[in-house]
C-alpha cells in the first residue's frame, strides 16, 4: 500500500503539563517539523493528516511548521491539517485526549475516509523502518500492533501505541470512541489498548506483533530520553533478539 495515509499525532501545546519534561510549544513544533520532514523526504510518504488538539487553527499551525521546513516540502505530499477538539480529559493519562484525536481524524479526515487503512504515528517522532510494514500490508489487515507481556523479567500488558495500523472500517464500528470505557483503574492508553484489543487474538487479520525493530528516532515527552541513547539501544537489541529466538513471548 504505497499510498497509506499516516496520521501524525500533535499537541503542540499540552494543556496537561505535569509529568511531561518536554512541553515547551516551540520545542515541540520543531520536534514535529523534524519529523514531517522526515516522513516526507526519508520515508517517500505523500499522504499526511497532521491532526492537532492544541486549539490552534490550521492557518497557524501551517504557517509555523511551512517556517521550518519550507512550502515546497508540504507541498510535495497531500498534506491534511485537522484541528480537534480537546475536551477536558478525567482523571486518565494522556491516552484519553489521544483517542479523541483518533475518534476525530477517523470521522473527519479526508485522506482517512478515502482510505481502506492508516498508519498512525506520535507526531513529534520518525519511524526509519515504517515503510517495512507499509510495503508488506494487505487489504485482509484489521489492526498490526506491537504488543508487550514482558519488559525484562517483569509482566506487562501492553501496546506500543507511537505506532499502529488500522483498518479505518475496523476503527471506525470496533474502536471509535471507545475511551469512554477508560477509567482511574486503567489510565493509560497502552494496557487499555491491549485488554481491548487482545480478544481478537489469533483471529484472521490481526496481528499483535511487528516482524522486527521498528524503532523510533526522537525525544521521549515524559523522560526526555532521546530514543537513539545508548540505554535505549541496549533495551531495543533485547528485543529484536527476543522476536527471533521466543516469538511467543511477547517482549
Amino acid at each position: 500500500m504505497k499510498n497509506l495515509p499516516l496520521l501524525l499525532t500533535s499537541c503542540i501545546e499540552p494543556r496537561y503539563t505535569n509529568g511531561v519534561v518536554r512541553n515547551d510549544p516551540n520545542i515541540r513544533l520543531n520536534d514535529y517539523a523534524h519529523s514531517l520532514k522526515s516522513w516526507i523526504k526519508k520515508g517517500g510518504w505523500n499522504k499526511i493528516v497532521f491532526a492537532d488538539n492544541s486549539g490552534w487553527t490550521e492557518n497557524h499551525i501551517r504557517s509555523e511548521l511551512s517556517s521550518r521546513i519550507g512550502n515546497s516540502i508540504l507541498d510535495s505530499c497531500e498534506f491534511e491539517i485537522l484541528c480537534c477538539d480537546d475536551t477536558p480529559r478525567p482523571e486518565l493519562h494522556y491516552g484519553y485526549s489521544e483517542l479523541g484525536i483518533f475518534d476525530q481524524a477517523v470521522a473527519k479526515s479526508y485522506l482517512l475516509q478515502h482510505s481502506s487503512h492508516f498508519m498512525k504515528a506520535t507526531g513529534r517522532l520518525y519511524f526509519p523502518k515504517a515503510d517495512l510494514l507499509r510495503d508488506q500490508l494487505d487489504e485482509t489487515i484489521l489492526f498490526w500492533v506491537d504488543a508487550r507481556s514482558h519488559i525484562l523479567f517483569w509482566s506487562t500488558n501492553q501496546i506500543t501505541t507511537q505506532l499502529m495500523i488500522f483498518s479505518t472500517e475496523f476503527y471506525r464500528n470496533n474502536l471509535y470512541d471507545i475511551r469512554k470505557r477508560m477509567s482511574p483503574d486503567l489510565p493509560f492508553i497502552e494496557p487499555f489498548l491491549f485488554n481491548i484489543l487482545l480478544p481478537w487474538n489469533r483471529k484472521s487479520g490481526c496481528r499483535f506483533r511487528w516482524p522486527v525493530n521498528i524503532d523510533p528516532e526522537g525525544v521521549a515527552a515524559h523522560s526526555g530520553i532521546n530514543y537513539s541513547s545508548g540505554r535505549r539501544r541496549f533495551h531495543s537489541n533485547l528485543r529484536a533478539i527476543s522476536r527471533q529466538m521466543f516469538p511467543g513471548i511477547w517482549f
